[in-house]
C-alpha cells in the first residue's frame, strides 16, 4: 500500500520541488518518502542503485545536518535528492532508522502522487559509522527564537552547496565539511503504483512507471497543472487550419494579461537510457528540445498569421490579440539532465527570444520546474510574472540549467 502522508508531510511535499524527509507510523514504525521526478522514480524501477548520503557542514560557526538520497540514473551525474535536517524530531527519527538497519523508502511524483513503494535494508557498517557520527555530533536546530527566516534561508543554502559539491567531488573533505558518510541501500521493489489524473474537463489513462508510452504520460501530467490556472481555456492537442494539423501539445490563453502559453512536451525514454553513457543521453535530450524549439516557432507563425485553431472537439478557439500578445513558448522535458549543454540551451533561447517575428519568450523547463511554479501561481497573471521571472534569470545567469532553490523553513 503507498504511505498515505501526514498532513504535515503532505502540505511540504505541494510546496516542495524535491525532497527527502523521515516519517513516523502510528506503530512506531520510521519510513522514508521522497519527492522526484517520474523520470528518477522510473530509474529506480528499472534497477538504478541507490545510496543515503549524510553529512555534517559547519557555515559561519553552526553545523547542519544534511541528508540525501542518491540515484545512480546517470553514471557520471547521478540524480540526488537532498535537503537540510532543521527539526530535532528529524534528527532523533533518522537515528532510530539507522539502528534499525531496514526501512521503507516510498516515492512521490512531481504532483506529490504516491509513484513507488520499496522496502529497503541499509548497509549495516555504513548505517553504524553514521550513527555514531551522528549520535556524536551537535548539528543546529531551528527553533521558536529564530526570526530571520532569510537568513536562515541563505545558511542552508549555502550548507547544500557544499554538501552537493562534496558529493559529486571524489576528494577529502575539506574543513567545512566536519563528517560525510554514504550509507548503500538494497531496494526491493513493489509493482508500481497506478495513477489516473482527473481535471474538471479530463481524466488521464492509468498511468504506471512501467507504461512505454512515456510521451503520453508527460503529456497528462503537464495537463493537469496548466489546466488548473487556465481553467476553460486550456486545450490538449489543439488544431490548426482546414486540415487539422496539431497546432501544439498544449494552449493556454488569458486575454485579461494579454498572453498566450504553447507547450511542447519530450519525455526521454528512461529503461533505454539507463545503459547510455552521459553524453549519448545528453545529445539525444538536446535533439528534442532543438525539435521542440522548431515546432513552437511552426505554431507561434500559424498564430501570428491569423490561422484558425481548433479544439479536440472541432469547435473554434478565440484568439484575442494573437497578432500582438505576449507568447510563452515552453519546451517541457522529463529531467533537467545535467550533462546537457545548458549554456548552448540559453543562447537558443536567447536568439529566438530577440526574434521579432515571435514575439515570444522561449523557455525550457523540467515538469518538477513547472508544477512548482503552477502550485505557487493559481492564476494566470501570476504565472505569466513566474515565468518572466525565470526567463530573466535565464538571460542573466546564460544557463537554462536552473537549480530547486530551498524553501524557506517554516518557524
Amino acid at each position: 500500500m503507498p504511505l498515505s502522508p501526514s498532513k504535515t508531510l503532505y502540505d511540504t511535499l505541494q510546496r516542495s520541488k524535491v525532497g527527502l524527509w523521515v516519517e513516523e507510523f502510528a506503530d512506531g514504525r520510521v519510513v522514508l518518502a521522497a519527492k522526484a521526478p517520474t523520470t528518477v522514480i522510473k530509474a529506480v524501477y528499472h534497477g538504478a542503485r541507490c545510496s543515503l548520503v549524510m553529512s555534517i557542514i559547519e557555515v559561519e560557526q553552526i553545523q547542519l545536518l544534511c541528508l540525501g538520497l542518491r540515484i545512480q540514473d546517470e553514471a557520471d551525474n547521478p540524480y540526488v535528492v537532498m535537503r537540510p535536517f532543521v527539526e530535532p524530531r528529524d534528527r532523533q527519527l533518522f537515528k532510530t532508522l539507522l539502528a534499525s538497519t531496514s526501512t521503507a523508502l516510498y516515492f512521490y511524483n512531481e504532483l506529490s502522487h504516491p509513484a513507488l513503494n520499496t522496502s529497503c535494508s541499509l548497509q549495516t557498517s555504513a548505517a553504524g559509522e553514521a550513527l555514531q557520527d551522528l549520535t556524536s555530533a551537535t548539528p543546529y536546530f531551528i527553533t521558536s527564537a529564530d526570526t530571520n527566516p532569510v537568513e536562515i534561508k541563505r545558511r542552508l543554502d549555502a550548507a547544500l552547496d557544499q554538501f552537493q559539491h562534496r558529493i559529486y567531488q571524489e576528494e577529502d573533505l575539506p574543513n567545512h565539511v566536519l563528517m560525510f558518510q554514504v550509507i548503500p541501500l538494497t531496494l526491493s521493489v513493489a509493482e508500481p503504483i497506478p495513477v489516473i489524473e482527473v481535471s474538471p474537463t479530463t481524466q488521464s489513462p492509468e498511468l504506471t512507471l512501467d507504461d512505454d508510452d512515456e510521451g503520453g504520460q508527460l503529456e497528462h501530467s503537464l495537463y493537469l497543472p496548466i489546466e488548473a490556472i487556465y481553467p476553460e481555456h486550456t486545450f490538449l492537442s489543439p488544431k490548426v487550419g482546414n486540415h487539422r494539423r496539431e497546432l501544439t501539445d498544449i494552449l493556454a490563453i488569458d486575454s485579461e494579461s494579454a498572453h498566450i502559453c504553447l507547450l511542447e512536451s519530450k519525455a526521454m525514454s528512461v529503461q533505454s537510457n539507463l545503459s547510455k553513457p552521459d553524453s549519448r543521453r545528453a545529445s539525444s535530450v538536446n535533439r528534442q528540445i532543438q525539435k521542440g524549439f522548431k515546432q513552437l516557432c511552426g505554431a507561434i507563425d500559424h498564430i501570428r498569421d491569423g490561422d484558425q485553431v481548433y479544439d479536440s472537439r472541432g469547435h473554434e478557439i478565440s484568439l484575442p490579440g494573437s497578432q500582438t500578445c505576449l507568447i510563452h513558448a515552453i519546451v517541457l522535458i522529463s529531467e533537467m539532465y545535467f550533462s546537457v549543454d545548458w549554456l548552448e540551451v540559453a543562447r537558443r533561447l536567447a536568439d529566438l527570444s530577440d526574434q521579432e517575428r515571435y514575439g515570444a519568450m522561449f523557455h525550457v523547463l523540467e515538469l518538477q520546474e513547472l508544477q512548482f511554479l503552477a502550485s505557487h501561481s493559481r492564476i494566470p497573471g501570476i504565472f505569466n510574472n513566474f515565468l518572466t521571472q525565470h526567463w530573466f534569470t535565464v538571460r542573466e545567469r546564460g544557463t537554462a540549467y536552473i537549480r530547486a532553490e530551498t524553501p524557506l523553513p517554516r518557524l
